[in-house]
């Protein structure tokens, strides 16, 4: 079953990004390894999990669903 991974912004213009989101233009972002706390349990994403995008107000704006994770 699918769960909810977590919720977040996208960096300093969340509204802006999720508005891309939201109109079908931004389909794909990326993080780096190093911003995973795995000492503090942060998990790296995994495919087919669900993201929760807020707006700048910590609001729920949509849901998406990770199609795709690779590592480099």
């Amino acid at each position: 079953m699918t769960q909810i991974h977590s919720q977040w912004q996208f960096g300093i213009t969340p509204n802006y990004l999720a508005t891309l989101v939201l109109a079908g233009k931004k389909t794909a972002t990326c993080s780096g390894k190093m911003f995973y706390s795995l000492e503090n349990g942060d998990k790296y994403p995994v495919q087919d999990e669900l993201h929760t995008i807020l707006d700048s107000q910590n609001q729920p704006l949509v849901t998406i669903k990770l199609t795709e994770v690779t590592f480099n």
